[in-house]
C-alpha cells in the first residue's frame, strides 16, 4: 500500500489584504471587458497580476476561477458579466402552438443584410475567451463568429469551406486572438 506524505514544497498563502486586492483587480478587469469568460480575464492578467501557467499545473488559472466564482456568489461581480460558450444546449425549438410560434418568430426576425453583398463576411477567434469579447460586435453587424478552441477539428474545417464552395460569392475570414498570447494580432484571409 502506498504512503503519502505533506509535500516539502512550501508555498507563500496570500494575506487577506493580498486576497482583497486580487478580487479588487479582478473586478477591474472584467468591467471594461463584459461580458467575457474566465479564461479571458485570466489572460488580461498575465503578467499584472500572476504568471501564465506552464507544463501541467493550472495554479493561476484556478485562482482565477474560484476568485470569479466568490466574487458572483457574493454578488460583487455581476453574473451576467462572465460568458461560458462551451457548454451548449442542443435541442430543437419547440413551441406551445401555431400562434406561439408565429410570435416568437415575428420577435426573432432578422432580415440578412449580408444577402445583397458581393462576399460573405464572417469571423473566426481562437477561443471562446475572445468570443465573449467579439459577440457583442458580430452580433450587431450580422456577422458569424466561429470559436475554433485552439485547434479546429478537420472536421470542422472541412463543412466549413463545403459550405463556402457552395456559396456563389467569395468568402472573407477575419481571424482574432488576444494580443500578447500568441504573437499575432488580428489577420484577414480572403477566400475567392
Amino acid at each position: 500500500m502506498a504512503t503519502y506524505s505533506a509535500s516539502s514544497v512550501k508555498r507563500r498563502r496570500r494575506t487577506k489584504e493580498q486576497v482583497e486586492a486580487l478580487r479588487a483587480a479582478i473586478c477591474e478587469l472584467a468591467e471594461p471587458a463584459q461580458p467575457c469568460s474566465v479564461r479571458h480575464i485570466y489572460y488580461l492578467g498575465l503578467g499584472r497580476l500572476w504568471d501564465k501557467d506552464t507544463g501541467p499545473s493550472r495554479r493561476n488559472y484556478s485562482v482565477v476561477v474560484r476568485e470569479v466564482g466568490h466574487l458572483r456568489e457574493t454578488g460583487r461581480l455581476p453574473w451576467e458579466w462572465i460568458t461560458d460558450g462551451t457548454r451548449v444546449v442542443r435541442q430543437e425549438t419547440q413551441y406551445d402552438s401555431l400562434d406561439d410560434a408565429m410570435r416568437r418568430n415575428t420577435e426573432t426576425y432578422r432580415r440578412n443584410l449580408w444577402a445583397s453583398q458581393s462576399r460573405h463576411v464572417e469571423v473566426w477567434c481562437e477561443s471562446d475567451s475572445v468570443g465573449g469579447v467579439l459577440l457583442p460586435v458580430t452580433s450587431a453587424w450580422g456577422v458569424g463568429l466561429y470559436s475554433c478552441r485552439g485547434q479546429s477539428s478537420k472536421t470542422f474545417v472541412h463543412e466549413t469551406v463545403q459550405q463556402y464552395v457552395h456559396q456563389e460569392k467569395g468568402v472573407t475570414v477575419i481571424f482574432c486572438v488576444l494580443p500578447g498570447v500568441r504573437e499575432c494580432g488580428v489577420t484577414m484571409h480572403c477566400i475567392g
